[in-house]
């Protein structure tokens, strides 16, 4: 049976808009890591980054060939989480959950994460928390 549209699929390599350098995501049995790399030599570019014990659902590299944001999902309890990381040191710059902050509203499952042209802006499209 085909998916529904409604679920995201495991990322694929994701590579910075000017090619230089790629993010990707590796590990088995929902314990899941991202790192960048260099685009052209594939030795690693920054720490591996930490992205817990669920679901990968989305990947994106900003213009600046060093921020990175990643997605989490548990679908069958319907929550996401986005994370921002500096690939090249390992920090975390923000987070992103279900549970609603500050006025935010809360996300259910991630489908697509995407910095906008020059890496300032990170839209986020999620289903509704608590629906499909």
């Amino acid at each position: 049976f085909p998916r529904p549209a409604a679920i995201a699929e495991r990322p694929v390599d994701v590579r910075s808009p000017d090619g230089r350098v790629l993010a990707k995501v590796f590990g088995k049995n929902y314990r899941w890591n991202a790192q960048l790399f260099h685009a052209q030599d594939t030795h690693p570019a920054g720490p591996v980054l930490p992205l817990a014990a669920h679901r990968v659902t989305a990947l994106a590299v900003a213009a600046d060939n060093r921020t990175v944001a990643t997605a989490i999902g548990n679908l069958s309890q319907d929550w996401g989480e986005v994370r921002v990381w500096d690939g090249v040191t390992g920090r975390q710059l923000a987070r992103y959950t279900v549970a609603e902050t500050a006025g935010q509203p809360a996300l259910g499952e991630v489908l697509r994460i995407a910095f906008n042209r020059d890496g300032t802006t990170l839209t986020i499209e999620a289903s509704p928390a608590g629906g499909r």
